[in-house]
């Protein structure tokens, strides 16, 4: 498939990064072809390729909590809740602290936000893609070679047209009911950590380490002991703790709280602090 190459005198732009859900597939090995075949002097960077398939929720999480340490870059997001076929747009996001390109499907605004957003642009031109795109997936055919001409200096605004409107990833709802919290899951990593809105901050308010919580979540109730590690607890028993983002997660000892709980999808969390006195598992009151 002939590239199109768009040179330029090279920026300060070394490092392209990707957040897909490729997997073992090898769609991540075909965006860096491309991208190194466009700039041989670029750094592809892997976040991760294992979101897992068709969450465009937990990659936007990734994006948004990962990307800001990174120095100034171009970030591509790849996850489709479909198949990334012919009718999506790719959007060019210019940023204070990088450049994101990735299908317009709320996958790049939270990390967008995170890195200061300056304007976001439709990625129409057909210049800077395939000149023989195929059928099947037309968003790494088109990101990938755009992000490479990026990284040569492209700038942003060449791309296409500046939009105003754009697809917006939901906010999590959180909100104190009472003596209890109540707010929703964010991410599920692939080793079955499920990652909840919760801040620290605001748990403290009800709990400490070592703590027991009473957690109402896909309709169930389980009471979990919140601690700073796992080590004081035998394999596959499930705990709460505060990951590094500050966020409740609730883990499986060398084991996947997903699977144990039986959770593949994103919902409401409710957590509130176990009184010993209660000594019947009761559901929250909604």
């Amino acid at each position: 498939m002939p590239i199109k190459f768009w040179r330029r005198t090279p920026r300060r732009r070394p490092i392209i990064t990707m957040t897909t859900d490729f997997g073992g597939t090898h769609y991540q090995s075909l965006m860096e072809g491309i991208i190194y075949s466009i700039n041989p002097e670029v750094r592809v960077v892997t976040v991760t390729q294992h979101i897992r398939s068709r969450d465009v929720r937990g990659a936007a999480f990734v994006m948004k909590t990962t990307l800001p340490y990174y120095p100034y870059g171009i970030h591509l997001g790849i996850v489709f809740p479909t198949g990334g076929m012919p009718g999506f747009r790719n959007l060019v996001v210019d940023c204070k602290g990088g450049v994101l390109v990735g299908p317009d499907n709320g996958i790049l605004m939270p990390a967008a936000r995170e890195l200061g957003l300056r304007a976001v642009y439709e990625a129409s031109n057909p210049a800077f893609g395939l000149s023989t795109p195929s059928n099947t997936h037309m968003a790494v055919e088109a990101c990938a070679p755009l992000a490479a001409q990026l990284s040569m200096g492209l700038s942003p605004e060449e791309v296409g047209l500046e939009v105003r409107e754009w697809v917006e990833m939901d906010v999590p709802r959180l909100a104190v009911n009472g003596e209890s919290l109540e707010g929703e899951t964010v991410f599920i990593d692939n080793l079955g950590n499920i990652v909840t809105n919760i801040p620290g901050r605001d748990l403290a308010k009800l709990a400490g380490y070592n703590d027991l919580l009473e957690v109402q979540i896909s309709g169930k109730s389980v009471r979990l002991p919140l601690l700073k590690t796992a080590n004081s607890i035998p394999k596959g028993e499930m705990y709460a703790t505060l990951n590094s983002y500050g966020l409740l997660e609730l883990s499986a000892h060398r084991h996947s709280a997903s699977r144990q709980l039986s959770i593949e999808d994103y919902g409401a969390v409710r957590v509130r602090r176990f009184k010993p006195e209660e000594d019947v598992l009761t559901p929250l009151p909604p």
